[in-house]
């Protein structure tokens, strides 16, 4: 990643392949391979956060824009990385790293998980949290920029 944006002062953020293992209490395992295959404009919730690597001079941008470089709201929390991604996407593309750089694990009491489950299913913290945006809605709106780009 430093060789890329090294090599490449233009780039701002670059983003490397993804494998994803589900590991079950019964020892079944799955994975899935998200691919770094192009130039994207749309990185929430396609990109995983372990995955990135960005310039420190951006975060003066992010910062002025909306006063903070997280967006802390509560209706965030479930995608908080797709929310500081839709943040960077107003600005900059991630660029593409087809490379497996970035393992992650999820188990049957892992966040993500939790997230997916039923109400009655989830922690206590989880139920306290208000309405959850979606990374649709995120998306949709990035992609209304990216057509006054055109």
């Amino acid at each position: 990643m430093v060789d890329l944006l090294e090599s490449h002062e233009d780039i701002k953020i670059v983003y490397s392949d993804s494998m994803v293992f589900s590991l079950e209490a019964e020892g079944k395992q799955k994975s899935m391979h998200r691919m770094a295959k192009s130039i994207t404009w749309l990185a929430p919730c396609q990109v995983d956060h372990c995955s990135i690597m960005h310039r420190a001079d951006i975060l003066p941008v992010i910062y002025d824009r909306w006063g903070s470089y997280w967006d802390e709201d509560p209706q965030f929390y479930f995608i908080g990385d797709a929310r500081f991604f839709w943040r960077l996407n107003h600005y900059w593309p991630f660029y593409p790293i087809n490379e497996i750089l970035d393992d992650n694990y999820i188990t049957e009491i892992s966040l993500h998980t939790q997230m997916r489950a039923k109400d009655n299913e989830k922690n206590s913290i989880l139920r306290q949290l208000p309405e959850q945006k979606t990374c649709r809605e995120l998306r949709q709106y990035l992609r209304s920029l990216n057509g006054a780009r055109k």
